[in-house]
């Protein structure tokens, strides 16, 4: 699934896909230490153990050497996304400057049903905000859309 070429990640014209995450304006996601119990909400085990951390889903991940390349974690869909981030827990972080962006085009490097790894040459990966929940599912919306 991946090709490595002269130690740097490659996106061929027309080869590349789009991915989706929810991160800041500097592209830094919000599962941080210390930061991540201000808007996450508690899952059972087995919700826990259905999204598993990358390191523990790819524990022989290797970064690409140098050059480096840009590598995220990122998700394939929307549907995807939101298995991640309940509709309260993204509202919540709308409101630390957090958004839903679709990203690329990357390479994916590894992918599950859950969650892939993708990369780039690029640090600064195109981006185009949307939207991960329709207005009408904002629990802090005081405007009901039918």
């Amino acid at each position: 699934m991946i090709e490595v070429l002269r130690n740097t990640i490659e996106v061929p014209a027309g080869k590349g896909v789009y991915v989706y995450r929810v991160q800041d304006q500097t592209g830094r996601g919000p599962f941080i230490k210390d930061f991540t119990q201000r808007w996450h909400q508690e899952r059972t085990p087995q919700e826990y153990a259905d999204l598993p951390p990358f390191v523990k889903e790819w524990p022989d991940f290797e970064m690409p050497e140098y050059p480096p390349p840009f590598v995220g974690c990122a998700c394939t869909s929307l549907d995807q996304l939101r298995l991640w981030f309940n509709p309260r827990e993204y509202y919540k972080l709308l409101k630390y400057h957090y958004e839903c962006y679709r990203l690329g085009p990357v390479r994916i490097l590894h992918e599950s049903r859950v969650q892939c790894i993708y990369g780039s040459p690029l640090k600064s990966i195109p981006g185009k905000k949307v939207q991960l929940y329709p207005h009408s599912q904002n629990p802090n919306s005081r405007i009901i859309i039918p």
